[in-house]
């Protein structure tokens, strides 16, 4: 196998070569980290063989850009345009089944990874270095402060209280809107939607849930009160 770096050495008349493998192959990773990649050129060797660059196949951290097409000659420039542009670390170039891999110079073409080009994450993803979004652990939610990262437990937007003659009782709504209670018990009384609706901003979030029963009469093993720590200390009851 001739050196791999002849095929981005800048020399036109020298090329990178393969040994007769099942299926040639050469890759490379990019330098300054993570490209939105739209093209790749191939310049075919220019000393005979040219048959042998047709349908090779062109891939970005291993998802299809395109293929050479068929039919190629020697010492001409090949274009593969990704059908959409991939975002990716990586180039791997396969040969087609059976035919060694040889080209002089291959240039890839796109554009450097930027904030605009990243996936949009759900609240159960975080977002990778690559710019794409990746599940969070079962029960773990995105940081609401950082989209980089996931912290454990629900992520609570408003706490609302209702009081009643023997039982507090809040109503949760986290920011997909979910609702939740604090208990199934009975509370009585109605909704405050006043002083005691209570908003978390979007960098407070509820890290300690404290519950006290009732220990005696119809109300038994009910929730008297309930109240919640955040991570900035602040316990919220009704």
């Amino acid at each position: 196998m001739r050196e791999a770096g002849k095929a981005i050495d800048g020399d036109e008349a020298s090329i990178q070569h393969t040994d007769n493998e099942v299926n040639g192959w050469w890759s490379a990773k990019f330098q300054e980290g993570t490209y939105k990649i739209n093209q790749v050129k191939f310049l075919n060797r220019p000393d005979g063989w040219g048959g042998r660059l047709g349908d090779t196949t062109v891939e970005i951290d291993g998802k299809l850009c395109g293929t050479v097409q068929s039919a190629t000659v020697q010492n001409v420039w090949y274009d593969v345009d990704c059908e959409t542009p991939i975002l990716g670390r990586s180039i791997k170039v396969i040969s087609k089944e059976g035919t060694p891999l040889h080209f002089a110079e291959i240039k890839v073409y796109g554009e450097k990874n930027q904030q605009c080009m990243q996936e949009t994450c759900s609240t159960s993803q975080f977002l990778l270095k690559s710019g794409r979004c990746q599940d969070c652990p079962t029960g773990w939610s995105q940081d609401p402060t950082d989209n980089t990262n996931c912290i454990y437990g629900g992520l609570i937007k408003q706490i609302k209280c209702k009081r009643g003659h023997r039982v507090d009782q809040l109503k949760l709504t986290d920011y997909a809107g979910t609702e939740a209670m604090s208990h199934n018990g009975f509370a009585g009384g109605s909704w405050k939607e006043n002083e005691q609706i209570l908003n978390l901003a979007r960098d407070e979030y509820v890290k300690r849930v404290d519950g006290f029963h009732i220990t005696s009469g119809n109300a038994r093993d009910q929730l008297a009160k309930v109240s919640y720590t955040t991570n900035m200390d602040r316990m919220i009851t009704c």
